[in-house]
């Protein structure tokens, strides 16, 4: 559940993979899924640049957009949706499936990459994190790191490249702890170890800009040069079992009309 009392509220309009959060008062943010973002406002001048999804799946190849890497394999699917219209919070929901009534899938790694500039003009946030002991479903990597234009840098190429963040010795770059701030860039990670048959590995990552956060473990942007601008990163993640509540009432439902169709059949 979503914590902290909100202090102001995140309007999204969607249009396919593309959302839109517009805020009474001066916060606001724009997201674009899952490929890279437009500019998103949020608090008192920051604005979101990036968002983007990346999987991996041991045997289907490299890390990269989830619908490329399930493509690799037609016994997976994937899907987003977004919640949390007219709140303070914007959640994003990515589910993988596997539909293989036998097949198990092993090692999967989801990362939510996020570019946020806390200000505008000088794009420049100080990154602080809550990052105890995991509880069930809390991301188990993050990496934070200072902008760089080589693309063969950063957040997006560790995960490319190592197929999971890669943390080092301190998983915040110390340019982006200090006061000064960096343009910092970050993602979250998730991991299963394994996918069973009608298994969806589901990733519900949220951001907010009012405190509020899904997990026990996150990250927090906190512009240098604009007061009241923090945009919190959270996520949780679960393998949901087979089948899926919604569709265990949908059957459910069906059995029960089917019965009732039957003893409407029989002969007095």
């Amino acid at each position: 559940m979503m914590s902290s009392t909100p202090v102001r509220s995140l309007c999204l309009h969607s249009l396919a993979v593309t959302v839109s959060l517009a805020a009474a008062g001066p916060a606001n943010a724009v997201l674009t899924l899952p490929a890279d973002a437009s500019f998103s406002d949020y608090g008192n001048g920051g604005n979101l640049f990036a968002i983007e999804a990346l999987l991996y799946v041991q045997g289907l190849g490299s890390a990269g957009l989830p619908q490329n890497v399930v493509a690799l394999n037609p016994l997976l699917q994937y899907s987003s949706a977004i919640s949390g219209l007219g709140t303070s919070a914007v959640t994003i929901d990515h589910r993988i499936r596997n539909v293989s009534p036998t097949q198990t899938f092993d090692d999967l790694r989801f990362m939510m990459y996020a570019n946020p500039d806390g200000d505008t003009t000088e794009f420049l946030d100080e990154v602080m994190e809550n990052w105890g002991v995991a509880q069930a479903g809390d991301p188990v990597l993050h990496e934070v790191r200072e902008y760089n234009d080589d693309p063969s840098v950063g957040v997006l190429a560790n995960f490319l490249l190592n197929n999971t963040l890669v943390e080092g010795a301190d998983a915040i770059d110390a340019a982006c702890r200090s006061f000064s701030g960096c343009d910092a860039t970050a993602g979250l990670q998730w991991n299963a170890l394994a996918l069973g048959p009608g298994e969806t590995f589901r990733v519900q990552v949220a951001f907010s800009d009012a405190g509020q956060q899904v997990s026990a473990r996150w990250i927090d942007f906190v512009a240098v040069n604009s007061p009241d601008t923090t945009l919190r990163m959270s996520g949780l993640s679960t393998i949901v079992p087979v089948p899926e509540p919604s569709v265990a009432l949908m059957l459910a439902a069906g059995l029960v009309v089917l019965g009732f169709a039957a003893r409407r059949r029989q002969p007095d």
